[in-house]
């Protein structure tokens, strides 16, 4: 999960490791109350995402997952939907 411009992020989890992740965005209501997630789209990766970080100008996304590291150039959530960067491969096991 993460944050971008009032809007909350989420990337699933999935249940195998050969299977993409997608993406929802939950709006922050102003007054607070209930949202519901809407769906963006199936990243081009595979594998269980364990984790995401901002690189510090926020240029760039890396997504960490148990087959590797994805690294996404970063203007807008729909550049999860393009492929990525850069993506290292490895035997991460559970992160």
């Amino acid at each position: 999960m993460f944050a971008f411009e009032g809007k909350l992020y989420l990337l699933t989890k999935e249940e195998t490791y050969e299977s993409q992740p997608e993406i929802f965005v939950l709006e922050i209501p102003e007054g607070g109350g209930g949202s519901r997630a809407k769906f963006l789209g199936r990243m081009k990766i595979k594998g269980r995402v364990t984790d995401v970080a901002y690189s510090s100008e926020r240029k760039m996304l890396a997504v960490l997952t148990y087959h590797g590291v994805a690294l996404f150039d970063f203007e807008s959530p729909q550049d999860l939907l393009a492929e990525p960067k850069h993506y290292a491969f490895g035997s991460f096991g559970k992160c």
